[in-house]
C-alpha cells in the first residue's frame, strides 16, 4: 500500500517546523499568541535538536541561524536572551533576558544545540564562538552557586515551567548545567568543564537521589536529619531550599536524568517507577505530579504568577499539562534503558492515541488538560512537533545527543556468543544441568545470562537465572554505605552464599514444590520475596561476580575475562559505577583481585575482544 507522506507525523511535525522557518530562524509558533511568533532559544534549541534527530538536512541551515541570532543578541555581561522579535520588516530587533525573572536554561539549551550541531553537520564555523560562550557562562554560571558547591540557585520561573512554583535548588536547572558542560567538554576535549560537569553530576546524584557522599551538602541541619532515614524512591526530590523540599515528579528533569545516565540503575529504575506512577489514570504524562489544587499551599504562587491570562488551573498548563515536548523526551530517553519497559510501552500507546482522538495533536497543540485530554493553548507550535520528532529518534542520534556509548556492536558479539555457548553447553560431557557466569563487575554477566535464558527458552528448554544481587545481605544503598565506612567488607562476605548454594540446590531438584526466593527492589531499596517453582527447569544459569565459590567441579561455568580498566569508558558512559568518584576504583580493584583465579576454574572463557576460549583443563574448584 502506498503512504500518503503528507499525512505521516513525522513528515506532518516536520512541514509545522518548515513554516515555522524565519530569515532569522525558528520561530515558536505561526501563531502569534501571547509573543510566540518570535526566536525563543529554549524553543528553538529543542526544535533544532529534534531537526537534527532526524536529520532533516535541507533545516540545518535554519538551525545554524537560530543559533548565530541568538549568539548575536547576547547581553555583554552573558544574559542570553530569552526570545527576540524582529518585527515586519526584520530590523531593529527587540531582546527580552526574561519577564519578571531570568531564564536560567536558555544558555544551556544553547550549548547543547550548537555542539550537536557542529556533530551531526559536521560544520565547525561556530567552533571559536561556542567556546566563548562556554567559557563565560562557565563564570557566569558559578556565580549563581554563590558559595562554590556545584549547584545553582535559581529563581522561581527560570527554566520552561516559567509559572509554575520551583524555586532555589531546582533539578533540571543542574541536569541541563552538567549536559551542557559534559557536552563542551568532550568535543573540545577540555578537562577543565569535564571535571566541572563530573562535579556537578556528583551534587545532582547526592542531593536529588540520595547517592553516595558528599562534603559540601547544601541541606539544613534538619533537612539533614529528616533525608538521612530515608531511602530508595522515597529519598528522590525536584528542588529544595533552605525553607523546604519539594517531592513533585518533574517528569522532563526525571526523564533527562535517565537519558544522560546520571545516577547509578537503582536511580534509574526509581525515576522510571516515579514517572510511571504519574501517569497512572491520563492519556500520556503530566508535566509535574500531583497536580496543585486549590487546598495546596503552592495555589496561591500559580495565582500570582503568571502572563497575559491565569492559564495553571488543575491539571492545566504547567499543573499537571500533558505536553507533547515532555512526552517526546521522555519516549527518546526511555528508548536507551535497554530494558523491557511498561512505561515507554504506555506512553507510546497514549501518543498514538492522542493522534488517533486529535488528529496529529489538533494542529500540534501546546498540551492536553490531564482532565479531559482536551487539546489546549498555542496551536502549530513547534515545542509539540519536536516532541514527537524526538520520540522516534534512532538510538544511534540519541546517544550522540546524550554522550551515551551505543550498545549495537555489544549485541552482535553477544547473540554470536550465546550461540557458541549454547552449542557448547549441548556437546558438554558435564551431567550438571547448572551453567555458572561469573566475572567483574560491569563485564556483562547479567546480559548474558539473560540472553542464554532467552535462547534456550527459544530450543524449548526451560532456565531460570539465579543473580547474586537478590543475595547481597544489605540492599544496594545500604551496602555502598557500609563500604563506605569499612572498605574490608567488600568481598564475598558482602553475599548470602549459604542460602545462595542452599536455593541453588533445591531448585535443581526434579521434586515439584515452591520455594521463596529474595527478590531486590531497587526502587525501594530492600529486598521482597518471590515464589519459584522447583523442578520446573532444565536449567539454572547462576551470575554474580563471586558465584563460582558455590560451584562444583561439575557445573558448568563461564569467566567474562574483562576487567574494570577495559570497560572503563563504557562504565563511564552508562555511569554503572556508584557516583563516589574515590572509593569506586578501591572497590573495583578489590573485587578484581579477589576473583582474578576464578579465571582458571572456567570451562569456557570470554576475552575483552569477545572471543570465547575453551580451557581444557579447568582447575578443580575443591
Amino acid at each position: 500500500m502506498k503512504v500518503n507522506t503528507q499525512s505521516h507525523p513525522i513528515q506532518l511535525s516536520l512541514s509545522i517546523i518548515e513554516k515555522a522557518a524565519s530569515p532569522n530562524g525558528f520561530v515558536a509558533s505561526l501563531d502569534d499568541n501571547d509573543n510566540y511568533n518570535r526566536i525563543w532559544t529554549r524553543d528553538a534549541m529543542i526544535t533544532s535538536i529534534a531537526v537534527l534527530c532526524q536529520e532533516k538536512k535541507s533545516l540545518y541551515p535554519v538551525v545554524k541561524k537560530s543559533i548565530t541570532t541568538i549568539i548575536s543578541q547576547i547581553h555583554q555581561d552573558g544574559w542570553v536572551p530569552s526570545n527576540i522579535y524582529f518585527g515586519d520588516d526584520g530590523s531593529n530587533p527587540i531582546v527580552s533576558y526574561g519577564g519578571p525573572v531570568g531564564r536560567v536554561d536558555n544558555v544551556f539549551w544553547l550549548l547543547i544545540g550548537g555542539i550537536y550541531f557542529m556533530e551531526i553537520s559536521g560544520d565547525l564555523s561556530l567552533k571559536d564562538s561556542l567556546y566563548k560562550l562556554a567559557d563565560k557562562q562557565l563564570e557566569l554560571t558559578t556565580s549563581w552557586e554563590f558559595n562554590g558547591k556545584e549547584l545553582m540557585y535559581c529563581p522561581t520561573s527560570s527554566n520552561w515551567a516559567d509559572e509554575y512554583p520551583m524555586e532555589g535548588y531546582v533539578l533540571l536547572n543542574q541536569i541541563l548545567r552538567f549536559w551542557a558542560f559534559k557536552k563542551v567538554g568532550g568535543f573540545y576535549e577540555s578537562d577543565l568543564f569535564t571535571v566541572k560537569s563530573n562535579a556537578i553530576k556528583d551534587a545532582i546524584s547526592y542531593h536529588f537521589f540520595g547517592e553516595g557522599q558528599c562534603k559540601q551538602t547544601l541541606f539544613t541541619e534538619i533537612q539533614d536529619q529528616e533525608l538521612s532515614t530515608l531511602w530508595g524512591v522515597h529519598r528522590i526530590m525536584s528542588s529544595f531550599n533552605p525553607g523546604g523540599i519539594n517531592k513533585r515528579i518533574d517528569s522532563l528533569a526525571y526523564s533527562l536524568a535517565i537519558g544522560l545516565g546520571i545516577g547509578t540503575l537503582e536511580t534509574e529504575e526509581r525515576l522510571e517507577y516515579l514517572l510511571n506512577k504519574a501517569s497512572q489514570g491520563h492519556i500520556g504524562l503530566p508535566s509535574f505530579h500531583p497536580i496543585i489544587t486549590k487546598e495546596d499551599k503552592e495555589y496561591q504562587q500559580l495565582l500570582s504568577n503568571y502572563a497575559y491570562s491565569f492559564k495553571n488551573k488543575a491539571g492545566h498548563f504547567h499543573n499537571g499539562g500533558i505536553w507533547p515536548m515532555v512526552n517526546g523526551w521522555t519516549l527518546a530517553c526511555l528508548s536507551l534503558t535497554k530494558r523491557e519497559s511498561t512505561l515507554y510501552e504506555k506512553l507510546d500507546a497514549d501518543f498514538h492515541q492522542l493522534r488517533g482522538k486529535f488528529p496529529y495533536f489538533k494542529n500540534f497543540s501546546e498540551y492536553f488538560d490531564a482532565n479531559n485530554f482536551e487539546a489546549c493553548g498555542t496551536k502549530n507550535l513547534c515545542f509539540s512537533a519536536a516532541g514527537h520528532l524526538l520520540s522516534q529518534a534512532s538510538e544511534k542520534r540519541l546517544c550522540q545527543l546524550f554522550g551515551r556509548q551505543t550498545n549495537l556492536i555489544d549485541h552482535v558479539h553477544i547473540k554470536d556468543n550465546v550461540q557458541q555457548i549454547v552449542d557448547l553447553i549441548s556437546k558438554c560431557e558435564n551431567k550438571s544441568c547448572v551453567l555458572f557466569i561469573s566475572g567483574e563487575s560491569g563485564s556483562g554477566k547479567t546480559t548474558l545470562a539473560h540472553e542464554i535464558s532467552s535462547f534456550l527458552q527459544l530450543a524449548g528448554k526451560k532456565s531460570y537465572v539465579m543473580n547474586q544481587d537478590n543475595y547481597f545481605h544489605l540492599p544496594p544503598n545500604k551496602n555502598h554505605s557500609k563500604r563506605i565506612n569499612d572498605l574490608s567488607w567488600v568481598g564475598i562476605n558482602e553475599i548470602n552464599l549459604e542460602l545462595m548454594k542452599e536455593h541453588l540446590n533445591t531448585l535443581t531438584q526434579k521434586n515439584k514444590s515452591e520455594i521463596k526466593v529474595p527478590q531486590l527492589n531497587r526502587i525501594f531499596d530492600r529486598f521482597d520475596e518471590c515464589n519459584v517453582e522447583v523442578g520446573a527447569f532444565d536449567f539454572v544459569i547462576v551470575e554474580g561476580t563471586y558465584v563460582f565459590s558455590i560451584a562444583t567441579d561439575e557445573d558448568m561455568k563461564v569467566f567474562l575475562n574483562i576487567n574494570y580498566k577495559d570497560t572503563l569508558k563504557k562504565r563511564n558512559s552508562r555511569n554503572r559505577d556508584s557516583i563516589d568518584q574515590e572509593i569506586s576504583p578501591k572497590i573495583l580493584d578489590i573485587e578484581h583481585r579477589i576473583i582474578k583465579e576464578f579465571c582458571h576454574q572456567a570451562n569456557w572463557i570470554i576475552d575483552k575482544t569477545q572471543t570465547i576460549i575453551t580451557n581444557s583443563f579447568p582447575i578443580k574448584t575443591h
